[in-house]
């Protein structure tokens, strides 16, 4: 199943906090994924009330 693929690396900082997390949550409402690093791995998130972004998420 192909999929558009476009990759966008937001640096947090303390300007830019609050539009990169806009950006963010706009990715997840229109069915996107989101990948953000934690203390050990890569977490990866999608909007689990939207069945398609679950579909995308275990395609990978």
């Amino acid at each position: 199943m192909p999929y558009n693929t476009v990759v966008k690396i937001i640096t947090l900082t303390p300007d830019n906090l609050s539009s990169a997390l806009a950006e963010a949550n706009a990715k997840l409402q229109a069915g996107g994924l989101v990948l953000y690093p934690t203390e050990t791995v890569y977490g990866a998130g999608v909007d689990a009330t939207n069945q398609t972004s679950v579909d995308k998420l275990l395609s990978y």
